[in-house]
């Protein structure tokens, strides 16, 4: 049964799906967030349609395999398991993060704000190259927890 059942050609990101199929999960996600008193977050993005074809695979690849996306109309729907609103707020901020330059414009001039870019990148092999040279302790992570512990993980495998 569990072979019938599984996914096959399983991609990273997350689960998108057709709207009524997303409202019955939300609907067994709620009986079990009820039940289990597990989190469950539920975010709407309005688009237009000359970007929403961007916005959906923004929206699957910076997401988690667990989380579920739909689309109706104009608005997507997220369904973020076991997130709290502090870890809601950095989702939000990795998807507005990854849209291409041309998309964050269009959003930007359709809100009415003004988009500043800034590619933070340059000069970044240059600093490399200047701390070899000086022969400086370079540290192969962030430094934060996960990075760290991806690190390690990644010696096990």
């Amino acid at each position: 049964m569990r072979m019938i059942l599984s996914e096959r050609n399983v991609e990273p990101g997350a689960f998108f799906v057709e709207f009524e199929t997303f409202k019955k999960i939300y609907q067994m996600l709620m009986r079990m967030a009820d039940n289990y008193k597990k989190g469950l977050t539920l975010m709407q993005f309005t688009t237009d349609d000359d970007i929403a074809h961007e916005f959906k695979s923004v929206l699957i690849q910076s997401l988690r395999r667990n989380d579920c996306v739909s689309r109706a109309g104009n608005n997507f729907f997220v369904l973020l398991q076991e997130a709290t609103a502090l870890e809601s707020d950095g989702v939000k901020a990795r998807i507005f993060s990854l849209l291409p330059k041309s998309t964050a414009e269009k959003i930007a001039e359709k809100v009415g704000i003004e988009f500043y870019y800034e590619d933070f990148r340059v000069g970044w092999q240059e600093g490399i190259d200047i701390s070899y040279d000086l022969e400086l302790y370079r540290q192969n992570y962030c430094g934060c927890i996960f990075s760290e512990e991806e690190r390690f993980s990644k010696d096990i495998r």
